[in-house]
């Protein structure tokens, strides 16, 4: 379902750059960009559905036919660059909003894209075996994607002048993919609240007691206020769309700013990377709102980005690259033996069962017929090979004995051989 939201989504941005190349090549080019837009936008829909596809299964597997027959790395390649060609489409649609920058839009969109192209590579290529990861790229692409979607057909005019939820307020195409990749993205992060933040169960981590249900709730307000700014657009009802944009802020503000406190043992690369972000959030609204080198749309956009790109950080790097769908229970984890090392806790029944396989061999080594080689082959133990003599009648006799002298752990003449009472033993 999420890679058909994102699939109408890629055709319409994919029609709205063929229409900003075709004009300069004049009216056939022009009339031909509605017919290029639906072909590029379903072809990067069956490219996404490969890089998504989950390792080990999927239309991605190697082998399943020449053309899809990619790894992991051919996998992260394909996700880069869609992740890449969003973000140049995105700047491209609202070049004025980036001019007053360093290099306008043109560097912007080069630094901006290759950036994101090559983070995202890397964060597929070796996040890709979770499945929570690939449901959230998508959730998070399906937000990207219609807000790009949403600045290439928008007929609002000069939008980015206002912000950015003036995307929201056209009442047309443009509007509709604007509000339901918001409300659907939303409800992503809310249904995933507890696949986000599982990993934080795991001992090795610590967690505080009420915390990991702190943080779920604080997903859930997060995704809720995003919901609550695609239902009611900013013309609308101005006061109470800006309270869930706040709120949105807000949340993702107490999630960053608390990271240490949800857990003693806190993962440093998502401490450097919360506390990161959110220095990058406050950066860019004094830039914003004190020194006025760029307008209210860039700082939303990087506000966006940062909330999303911090989930994704905290699902990583609290569940590390080992493919599990889910963590690990707190009692699971601690009953695992350590990685590398076999576990040397060994169950009673197994103790009882090869205490009693052994005391059978040593009865049938003693030569006693109810253990003999053929009984126990019946049984379905057999110490020695089908054929092969018994090592007792295989004895040489002693020097200066006779061959038929009786050998010591032999029975008297005239002492019948009873059988070994052997306890019952659990198996």
């Amino acid at each position: 379902m999420l890679t058909l939201v994102i699939g109408a989504s890629f055709v319409v941005t994919a029609i709205g750059v063929a229409t900003v190349a075709a004009d300069a090549l004049g009216e056939r080019a022009v009339a031909a960009a509605p017919v290029v837009g639906v072909i590029a936008g379903v072809l990067a829909t069956a490219l996404l559905a490969i890089a998504s596809a989950a390792p080990g299964r999927g239309i991605g597997d190697p082998g399943i036919h020449p053309l899809v027959a990619l790894g992991a790395r051919g996998r992260a390649m394909l996700n880069g660059a869609l992740w890449g060609g969003l973000i140049v489409a995105g700047v491209r649609f609202s070049a004025p909003a980036f001019e007053p920058l360093p290099g306008g839009a043109t560097l912007t969109a080069v630094l901006l894209g290759t950036g994101l192209a090559t983070g995202m590579y890397r964060l597929h290529r070796d996040a890709s075996a979770h499945g929570a990861y690939r449901t959230f790229n998508l959730v998070a692409m399906v937000l990207a994607s219609g807000s790009v979607a949403a600045m290439g057909a928008t007929g609002t005019g000069a939008w980015w002048e206002l912000n950015f939820s003036t995307l929201g307020t056209s009442d047309d195409l443009a509007a509709a993919c604007f509000n339901v990749a918001i409300i659907a993205a939303g409800a992503g992060m809310v249904l995933m609240a507890g696949r986000l933040s599982a990993g934080l169960a795991r001992v090795r981590f610590g967690t505080r007691r009420g915390a990991l249900t702190i943080v779920r709730v604080g997903i859930s307000l997060l995704g809720g206020s995003l919901m609550g700014v695609g239902f009611v657009p900013i013309d609308t009802d101005t006061d109470l769309h800006n309270l869930f944009a706040c709120g949105s802020a807000g949340a993702f503000a107490v999630l960053s700013l608390g990271v240490q406190l949800w857990a003693r043992r806190m993962p440093r690369s998502l401490i450097v990377i919360s506390y990161a972000f959110f220095a990058t959030e406050a950066a860019a609204m004094v830039l914003y709102d004190r020194v006025g080198l760029f307008n209210l749309t860039v700082f939303e956009i990087v506000a966006f980005s940062l909330v999303v790109a911090w989930l994704i950080a905290l699902l990583v790097c609290t569940t590390g690259d080992s493919g599990a769908d889910a963590a690990r229970t707190p009692a699971a984890e601690g009953a695992a033996a350590p990685a590398g090392r076999a576990s040397r806790i060994v169950p009673v029944p197994a103790l009882l069962g090869a205490a009693g396989r052994f005391a059978d061999a040593a009865a049938a080594v003693r030569g006693d017929p109810l253990f003999a080689p053929a009984a126990l082959a019946s049984s379905g133990f057999a110490p020695f090979a089908p054929g092969r003599r018994h090592p007792s009648s295989s004895r040489r006799p002693q020097r200066g004995r006779p061959a038929d002298a009786r050998v010591e752990d032999e029975p008297p003449d005239g002492c019948a051989a009873r059988p070994l009472a052997v306890p019952a033993l659990a198996t």
